[in-house]
């Protein structure tokens, strides 16, 4: 099934798209996430698509920021977790906020993580990034500090709310098809708690059927959604772990039973959304469909593809049958699955370094570029072995990087949810 005309918006004309290049110099001088992300909204605009990343998913996001692009999504802003993507991503134009080591470990003030926090294995992931000589890179915490990188997501959502910006977290291997702001998906038009649908934490979804994943979701900046989000921060810090922070802060304010949530129990490969209306003091709380925000891609049918994804995040575990998944967190590993669904431009790794050359690249390949074309189950067989980016890509040297067994170094890439 080609989705090329699925990505392409009826009557839209390339040569009139406004420029992608953002004021550099307004991100620059932000002082703090809410300057940051002001600075990435237009005067009428009140909701920024959020990722987080390090210099090693570079191809990663180039691909993420022309899945962006192809359905006109430019209310976006990147959290750089190294200086070497700043300057990768500065010197083709595109600004983002730089977080250092201090502002990370400033995120935790709590007691230790509860028994049973690190089942989600975040050791795993590959090592990569980093910044210049002399510096102290923040992808390189230990095992036990890397938990602090998703409290910050949760503090830096706390932060937007509360200046009155909607933000939606979009990780950067979840390839857009359509666009979810605009048509209403990832907006208070759907609700006011909207995230796509996972399985971590396990407790939980062994009592729903289902959970909310951090991957893909909006957050409206209105009170009741600021008090829920607290909670899932203070949860978090707990728990060292942001998804499992919301969706305990989630199960405190509407319960653990499904059935008055929901009127039912969940189910993980749902085509329906799932709603709970909310009171006059809580916020209306839905649950996407799987159709529409895949995670588990191998099953979602050619028709579900064709019509109903708006955004694909499939797992990079899903579908893949190994003996061990040492690095499968690494950018290795997202790449090879997003060419394992056809979501990885086969142009990603062309894009030019100079601010002009970039922005005209960026919105002729966004066009033009053959990807999103879904490979049926009985056509994928195994699944491919290796990087998922050709030889020389921009993750080549990432790749080469993967950490060894027991390695106490790590890199944040896109969300992590457990498989099995």
């Amino acid at each position: 099934v080609n989705l090329e005309g699925v990505w392409r918006v009826a009557g839209r004309d390339s040569s009139r798209l406004p420029s992608t290049l953002p004021d550099l110099e307004a991100a620059r001088s932000a002082t703090n996430v809410t300057s940051f992300a002001r600075s990435r909204l237009g005067p009428t605009e009140s909701t920024l698509v959020l990722t987080y990343a390090s210099f090693s998913y570079r191809t990663t996001l180039m691909n993420w920021m022309l899945s962006l692009e192809r359905v006109g999504v430019r209310s976006f802003g990147v959290i750089c977790l190294d200086q070497e993507l700043r300057t990768f991503l500065e010197t083709r134009g595109i600004p983002c906020y730089l977080v250092d080591a201090d502002e990370i470990r400033s995120t935790s003030k709590s007691a230790p993580p509860a028994k049973g926090a690190g089942k989600r294995r975040r050791s795993s992931r590959a090592t990569g990034g980093g910044t210049a000589a002399g510096d102290e890179s923040i992808t390189k915490l230990s095992v036990k500090q890397i938990g602090r990188l998703w409290i910050l997501r949760l503090t830096h959502l706390v932060e937007l709310l509360e200046a009155g910006i909607n933000v939606v977290f979009s990780d950067s291997d979840a390839v857009w098809v359509k666009n979810a702001l605009a048509n209403g998906l990832l907006s208070e038009r759907t609700g006011d708690i909207v995230m796509s649908r996972g399985k971590f934490p396990f407790d939980l979804t062994a009592k729903w059927g289902a959970a909310g994943c951090m991957g893909v979701g909006f957050f409206r900046a209105i009170p009741s959604v600021l008090n829920v989000v607290k909670k899932g921060l203070s949860e978090g810090l707990v728990n060292n772990d942001d998804q499992v922070g919301m969706n305990r802060a989630l199960a405190s304010v509407f319960g653990e039973d499904p059935i008055p949530m929901f009127g039912h129990k969940l189910e993980l490969y749902s085509p329906q959304h799932d709603v709970v209306p909310g009171l006059s003091n809580q916020p209306r709380f839905v649950l996407l469909s799987h159709n529409s925000v895949p995670r588990f891609c191998n099953a979602v049918t050619e028709q579900a593809w064709a019509t109903e994804v708006q955004i694909a995040h499939c797992h990079p575990r899903d579908g893949v049958v190994a003996k061990t998944h040492k690095n499968w967190g690494s950018s290795m590993a997202r790449n090879a699955v997003l060419e394992r669904y056809g979501l990885l431009c086969d142009l990603v790794d062309t894009a030019p370094e100079e601010q002009a050359a970039f922005s005209a690249w960026l919105t002729e390949t966004a066009v033009t570029c053959k990807f999103c074309t879904f490979v049926a189950s009985s056509d994928r067989g195994e699944a491919p072995k290796g990087s998922g980016a050709s030889d020389g890509s921009l993750n080549s040297l990432a790749s080469a990087e993967a950490a060894p067994p027991g390695a106490e170094e790590i890199v944040l890439g896109p969300e992590v949810e457990e498989v099995d």
